[in-house]
């Protein structure tokens, strides 16, 4: 569905589909592109996701109507941006699907009723140092969380296949590989995580890593941090 955002004077932004047309936006400002149908190659991880969003579906539904009803009233609490960076708010439904989403990729129990607010401290920096040596894979995270991390922080660490030098875009290949506290997230070894999904990069590959933190008691996710890294030959 495309978002419309109208001015007094018209419509000042554009963002999502209508009839055959794509609206986005780049460095290079708004751009109109045809609508292509995506394949529907029914992944491993397509079909994960699938399954988890009709299950939290289900979960929704056999709620009793006093805990729906106090989803729908925490809803304001939890905010958020869209496309245009406006504040918007979630249907009780969307709430209790966001939150226990979120929990669900760390491998936290899900909430049947509505959290507080909290909060989520996030890292400061991050970076993934990743070798190849003679075909044996090295990938150790370097980080710095904020001065007092919680101990109520997950890290959800995705990262995408081995991509040429020149892609300078593929967020759409992310998978999830693996979560970590916070506070052992430095020097964490990502290596057999990432091999099992996507094998030994070769060097001079390139490949991408996200960050999302998540707390482990609202389910509420913090802000995304993203790193790339060169694959290098080890000694």
């Amino acid at each position: 569905m495309a978002l419309i955002k109208l001015s007094s004077i018209g419509i000042t932004n554009l963002s999502g589909k209508a009839g055959g047309s794509v609206y986005a936006r780049n460095r290079g400002g708004n751009y109109i592109r045809n609508f292509a149908m995506p394949s529907n190659p029914k992944t491993v991880a397509q079909m994960a996701a699938r399954s988890a969003f009709g299950n939290l579906s289900s979960q929704w539904r056999s709620l009793a109507s006093d805990l729906q009803n106090a989803w729908n009233e925490a809803a304001p609490n939890f905010p958020y941006k869209n496309r245009f960076g406006d504040q918007k708010v979630l249907s009780g439904f969307g709430l209790f699907q966001s939150l226990n989403r979120n929990l669900q990729v760390v491998g936290i129990s899900m909430l049947s009723s509505p959290p507080e607010p909290i909060g989520v401290e996030t890292l400061l920096s991050v970076s993934v140092a990743v070798e190849n040596t003679a075909g044996v894979l090295s990938a150790v995270i370097s980080a710095t969380p904020t001065s007092a991390p919680p101990g109520n922080t997950q890290i959800a660490i995705y990262a995408t296949p081995p991509v040429g030098s020149g892609v300078r875009y593929a967020e759409n290949k992310l998978r999830f590989i693996d979560s970590v506290a916070t506070a052992s997230i430095n020097n964490y070894d990502i290596s057999e995580a990432y091999e099992n999904l996507f094998g030994v990069p070769a060097v001079g590959a390139n490949v991408q890593f996200a960050f999302d933190p998540i707390s482990s008691i609202s389910g509420e996710r913090g802000a995304r941090l993203t790193t790339v890294s060169s694959v290098v030959a080890g000694e």
